[in-house]
């Protein structure tokens, strides 16, 4: 049984184009679980193909414009964003002219893809050491918190991005994920405290008893900063 293509709901109709060699298919659509526009070209007379790195159905897709989502992060020359389908995005303002006459500007690139939705927590990024933002996010049912690290190259190269998990084992988040220095601490609604250094190795993580003192209600998120030395 063929398997179906995962590009979510139709915002036009289909478009059927002849071209050098064969017809392509042109949709436009939003996929399920990410706010975001795709624009898809396909081969209708291609098969899917398990073993190949990509679906060959698919000759190219692109996401069309973005929507800045948080604060953006300065690194050098690079500008470092998160658009509002949880994908990650630099900007090279040398790149753009400081006139246009009314045109459009093309510019940016996409450094890491979009994530599955999850209202109950927004994606942020966090300054790292000279050159480096993490991306948190809490993607789909939020069970695992995504750590996103991207090291900036001044525009050169292929993006230097890598991607790691921590699982949280049932619970949710108590209040935002803060870096002090490089480890990261993320509160928990259990009262554990989850302390994770760079690189993690397979999703492994100290945990700390709790940050939530005895006389505080469970109620109570976790505050940022420390005061004297304790979490509230």
């Amino acid at each position: 049984m063929e398997s179906p293509l995962p590009l979510g709901s139709p915002l036009q109709e289909p478009q059927l184009l002849d071209g050098p060699v064969a017809q392509s298919l042109y949709l436009l659509t939003q996929p399920l679980k990410r706010p975001v526009h795709l624009a898809t070209a396909i081969d209708p007379e291609a098969m899917p193909d398990p073993t190949a790195e990509y679906d060959p159905r698919i000759l190219w897709q692109r996401q069309l414009g973005m929507v800045c989502q948080g604060e953006l992060v300065v690194l050098g020359n690079e500008v470092v964003t998160i658009d509002q389908g949880g994908g990650l995005f630099r900007f090279d303002p040398r790149q753009f002219k400081a006139r246009t006459d009314g045109q459009w500007q093309i510019g940016g690139q996409i450094i890491a893809g979009g994530l599955d939705h999850n209202p109950a927590f927004t994606p942020l990024l966090l300054r790292g050491e000279e050159g480096v933002v993490y991306q948190l996010a809490l993607p789909g049912d939020g069970k695992e918190l995504v750590v996103r690290h991207f090291r900036a190259t001044g525009g050169r190269g292929r993006p230097d991005v890598t991607e790691e998990k921590v699982a949280l084992a049932g619970a949710a988040l108590a209040g935002a994920p803060i870096l002090v220095g490089e480890t990261l601490l993320v509160p928990l609604s259990d009262g554990r405290l989850v302390r994770s250094g760079f690189p993690l190795k397979g999703g492994e993580a100290l945990v700390w008893p709790t940050w939530r003192a005895r006389h505080a209600s469970p109620r109570r998120a976790a505050t940022w900063p420390p005061s004297a030395g304790r979490f509230h």
